[in-house]
């Protein structure tokens, strides 16, 4: 009987740490991105049209929360990562689907993913 759980082909061995490339079933949906802004008192929900609307809001009162609905894009996701600053490890992750779910709290970094 075999240890491993899961077996599956992982494309990025031998790439470097940080290299974003989407792991999972193959997909050719389109990329939904819905922005909620909000507060205790007030929200705000669009859907975003251009990277231009990605961005945290200028009020710093507000929460920026995104729902990105299809990361089988990784030019998006390294778009998203620019304008917020993330890490390119966490983007990394992000972009594996077969890996189990995870959780980054970093002081430095006010985001949750």
């Amino acid at each position: 009987m075999s240890s491993r759980k899961h077996k599956f082909e992982r494309k990025n061995l031998g790439t470097s740490p940080g290299t974003l490339e989407y792991i999972g079933p193959p997909l050719d949906d389109h990329v939904q991105i819905i922005r909620t802004v909000f507060n205790k008192a007030e929200q705000q929900i669009v859907s975003v049209k251009s990277m231009a609307d990605v961005g945290p809001s200028p009020n710093p009162d507000f929460i920026t929360w995104l729902s990105i609905d299809g990361i089988h894009k990784p030019d998006l996701i390294e778009q998203v990562g620019r304008i917020y600053d993330l890490h390119p490890l966490m983007l990394e992750d992000i972009l594996n689907t077969l890996q189990n779910p995870n959780s980054t709290f970093m002081e430095i970094i006010p985001y949750f993913w």
